[in-house]
């Protein structure tokens, strides 16, 4: 649309690959960030952040499927992804699922509260 946003990435901004379809989608254009994400898809794995991101924009756009296909695959990536763990409670929530809402909520809430192993390996 000819009254869309400019958006203009300093260094900073463009130095994490979820960095771009982030500002896309908050500048309300998640179908073209939908679509940076699905070519980097078509080049690599996509990272949990990017998978995850994927589905709060598909869950804006009220794709409920998407939602949970993204997040799947973000927790097979990374079982402790924090945001996606919390991202699948809400959603449990939403679909009455109360009780698979609450266990992914003590994930998230372990995985935020543990170190991942060998994290701490330089300090000694």
């Amino acid at each position: 649309p000819t009254n869309a946003p400019t958006i203009t990435l300093t260094p900073t901004e463009t130095s994490t690959p979820t960095a771009t379809p982030t500002l896309l989608g908050q500048a309300g254009r998640a179908e073209e960030a939908l679509a940076l994400l699905a070519r980097v898809e078509g080049e690599r794995t996509p990272s949990p952040d990017e998978l995850h991101l994927a589905a709060v924009l598909e869950r804006a756009l009220g794709r409920a499927a998407e939602v949970g296909r993204s997040l799947t695959r973000a927790l097979y990536l990374d079982p402790r992804h924090v945001p996606s763990l919390r991202l699948a409670a809400l959603v449990a929530d939403e679909e009455g699922e109360h009780e698979k809402a609450r266990r992914l909520r003590e994930r998230a809430e372990r995985a935020a509260a543990k170190p991942v192993a060998g994290a701490e390996a330089g300090s000694a």
